[in-house]
């Protein structure tokens, strides 16, 4: 009953400025989504990529992040640890596999219950990422994927009309979840292999690979599977030479997607460059 004085008044959500950056790493995932003034970071990175981490997030205007998605099962942990301490966020969701029972996993479900702990003694909330995870980001929806037996989750960005697949490991059945859709970019790890099906179905305008082990080259196989279906100048690979940005005003209606060089003298950034501390008090 409109007239109902206890009924939730409409929000209309406003269109709102919005970015995705994959940052250049080499071996290493992290990426960050921005909408509007606020920020989550998908992928916590490795302790060495800490700096590079906060430099883009600091390039990003970024103070604080709604929250930090760790989605794979063995990432480390020591950048949620971090930057939980430096007051960088107060919610982690965490990937929960559901693995079969023997020795290995168990370690595995140990060690994410050791992270959990921690991470609420710190006064972290902390949220599970199983599959079909939904996690609403002001006018964004993420959907998190996580197989039976698999140790990493893919997530869906849905922004509006503009999607972005970040795939992890998936079986050719599970695959079927993800390509009734057509997608602006898909951003994988470059070694393993992408199903043909999830490219002639999800028509990828942009395909963004980075790797986490630049000793293994991509496989011609492989290059060629993709180039059927994805024009080389549409394909971007991240390492610390370059990087894939994406960004959508909200006056337009088109996800722009480039590729960024990164200046010569920022490749190897090993120390913070510009560090964000919000443990200090306010002095009100």
């Amino acid at each position: 009953n409109p007239t109902d004085e206890t009924a939730d008044p409409v929000v209309v959500e406003e269109k709102k400025d919005f970015t995705y950056t994959v940052i250049p790493l080499d071996n290493d995932f992290s990426s960050i989504l921005k909408i509007g003034e606020r920020g989550i970071l998908i992928g916590a990175g490795k302790k060495e990529n800490k700096a590079k981490i906060l430099q883009y997030l600091g390039k990003n205007n970024l103070q604080y992040l709604d929250a930090i998605i760790m989605l794979g099962a063995d990432d480390e942990e020591s950048n949620i640890y971090e930057f939980a301490e430096m007051k960088l966020t107060t919610k982690v969701i965490m990937v929960n596999p559901d693995l079969e029972k023997n020795s290995d996993n168990f370690n595995i479900m140990n060690r994410l219950s050791e992270i959990k702990t921690k991470l609420k003694e710190m006064g972290i909330n902390v949220e599970n990422l199983n599959d079909k995870t939904k996690v609403d980001f002001i006018n964004s929806t993420i959907t998190g994927y996580l197989e039976k037996g698999k140790k990493t989750a893919s997530l869906v960005i849905k922004v509006g009309e503009q999607k972005i697949l970040i795939k992890n490991e998936m079986s050719k059945e599970k695959i079927k979840d993800i390509t009734n859709v057509e997608y602006d970019a898909i951003v994988a790890e470059e070694e393993k292999a992408i199903e043909e099906e999830l490219l002639e179905k999800g028509k990828p305008r942009k395909l963004v690979l980075y790797s986490k082990d630049r000793l293994i080259q991509i496989s011609k196989e492989n290059k060629e599977k993709i180039e059927k279906y994805v024009k080389p100048e549409d394909i971007i690979e991240v390492g610390i030479e370059s990087y894939a940005k994406m960004d959508m005003k909200r006056t337009e209606v088109i996800l722009s997607i480039s590729k960024v060089e990164v200046p010569e003298n920022e490749r190897n950034i090993t120390h913070n460059t510009r560090v964000i501390d919000n443990s200090k008090p306010n002095n009100n």
